[in-house]
């Protein structure tokens, strides 16, 4: 009797979560403005998530329908569950560029395959992607960033350069690319440095001089 009430609170537990998920994803993941650009990665996302609400709604009431078939609940309870996290493992892959910079490399390299010129030089300004350079199979000057690379830039200093340093050669470049955060984005604009968007997701932004 006691295993059979401790059976029926997990599906009620499931069910409970199950609503809680929906109803924010359903009536608040558009209420999502200060996210910016983020919330079209969570709207991309979304039905992912309220399909895997649905799935541990659906474990919870079976769990509840066939309480006197315990076996049987079982297996259609773990099921569920596990078609549940599969979902969530599908859906990542709307959001994935967010932890990947192999998109960006795409865009970048597809913009310097048109430029026709290999010596493109790629800035990185106050930031550092470290699957960027393996993804573009290259070497990428970093602008007014160290961090865990600091011993690296004292080996070869040339291939590291401050921000103020770092403009001159962008306006005297005739073909150059730097990725930039989205602040760093909205300063240069509102300093009119020259710049043509080549892509863009919420996170970071890759210009090129034009």
């Amino acid at each position: 009797m006691a295993k059979r009430k401790h059976f029926i609170a997990d599906g009620i537990v499931a069910i409970v979560l199950a609503s809680v998920i929906f109803i924010f994803f359903i009536w608040q993941a558009d209420n999502t403005a200060k996210l910016g650009r983020l919330a079209a990665h969570l709207t991309l996302f979304r039905p992912w998530i309220i399909a895997t609400a649905v799935l541990t709604g659906a474990a919870g009431i079976s769990t509840l329908l066939l309480r006197h078939q315990k076996n049987l609940a079982i297996s259609i309870f773990a099921l569920c569950a596990l078609l549940g996290i599969q979902m969530l493992s599908w859906g990542y892959q709307s959001i994935s560029e967010l932890r990947s910079s192999r998109v960006m490399a795409e865009a970048i390299q597809a913009y310097i395959n048109k430029s026709g010129k290999d010596t493109v030089e790629i800035y990185d300004v106050k930031r550092y992607d470290q699957s960027l350079p393996y993804y573009l199979g290259r070497t990428i000057n970093l602008v007014s960033f160290t961090g865990e690379l600091e011993f690296g830039i004292n080996q070869e200093p040339q291939k590291w350069l401050n921000e103020a340093d770092f403009l001159p050669v962008w306006l005297n470049s005739d073909q150059a690319i730097s990725v930039l955060t989205q602040t760093t984005y909205d300063q240069w604009k509102q300093q009119q440095i020259p710049m043509q968007l080549i892509y863009e997701n919420s996170r970071y932004i890759a210009v090129a001089r034009r």
